[in-house]
């Protein structure tokens, strides 16, 4: 299993087929240093200043982990059968609610439309919100696979799979947990972006090529001097220099953020922001993509 150890930080790059390579390196994300690790759980971080300022955050969970395990969390619905499907909640109060350890935003979203078609986006508390793409908490669907949005998901062998939305309907996977995202920059080891493009604060996921390790990614940005924020490229070359082998774009700009709670401490400190997310106001999201202890 591939790991980031206090000692080095030991990165693999999955090649194309069942072997992998060792990265070298020259080749591992600069600036990468653990934080700390607890069963499988990981969190590290990086200060660049070229190509430009970056501000870079990394959760890496193995899946086989003991004690900790992926979840995806919604917040309320607020009209049952009605348009909306969730709430907008503040992110550390959604987390805190499911007792999660760590968690960064997840599926794209928006607000109902009026008469016109439009979609408000006056981002507040409590407002009903539609989720734009793929959502179950454990294996509850509150959001169906939409047209276009590829999907990451924890099937029912405890696996994760990041998949097109063509591959998700023709598979048609009994799931644990499932978001959708942007778009796959990462498939089969193989960046699947083109060089160039805006620069923006990012959130993805990605998985090794067995589906036993997950990586949650947030890189700051819209922040001129601290974080400038990656193109999706860029995003894509570091999560293949991490190991993952298929990897998501999610939600980003306003809504990227990552929450973490060091699990190591007797008494567990309240979850907060490790990042610095853009925008004059946190924004409050509808669902988050965490990690939480194992029921014991």
């Amino acid at each position: 299993m591939m790991r980031l150890v206090a000692a080095t930080i030991a990165l693999l790059v999955a090649a194309a087929g069942p072997a992998a390579r060792a990265v070298e390196p020259e080749e591992r994300p600069a600036g990468l240093e653990l934080r700390w690790t607890d069963a499988g759980l990981t969190y590290s971080s990086a200060i660049r200043t070229a190509p430009r300022p970056l501000r870079i955050h990394v959760l890496e969970l193995d899946l086989e982990s003991p004690r900790y395990e992926p979840v995806v969390v919604v917040s309320a619905d607020p009209d049952g059968a009605g348009p909306a499907e969730a709430t907008l909640e503040k992110p550390e109060r959604l987390a805190e609610k499911a007792q999660l350890v760590a968690a960064v935003n997840a599926s794209p979203f928006g607000g109902l439309p009026d008469a016109s078609g439009k979609r408000s986006e006056d981002w507040r508390l409590g407002m009903p919100v539609e989720i734009l793409a793929w959502a179950v908490a454990d294996a509850v669907q509150r959001s169906g696979v939409q047209p276009g949005w590829p999907n990451f998901w924890i099937d029912e062998h405890g696996r994760g799979r990041v998949k097109s939305y063509e591959a998700t309907k023709q598979e048609n996977p009994p799931v644990w947990q499932a978001v959708g995202g942007f778009g796959m920059i990462l498939a089969a080891a193989a960046i699947r972006v083109e060089p160039g493009g805006v620069l923006q604060p990012r959130t993805a996921v990605g998985v090794d090529g067995e589906g036993k390790t997950m990586w949650l990614v947030v890189v700051d940005g819209r922040q001129p001097g601290f974080s400038e924020g990656m193109s999706e490229h860029e995003l894509a070359t570091l999560m293949q220099q991490l190991g993952c082998v298929d990897g998501l774009n999610l939600d980003g700009g306003g809504s990227s953020i990552m929450l973490v709670s060091d699990p190591r401490a007797d008494k567990r400190p309240p979850i907060q922001a490790v990042n610095s997310p853009s925008g004059w106001s946190r924004r409050p999201l509808p669902m988050l993509l965490g990690v939480r202890r194992k029921e014991e």
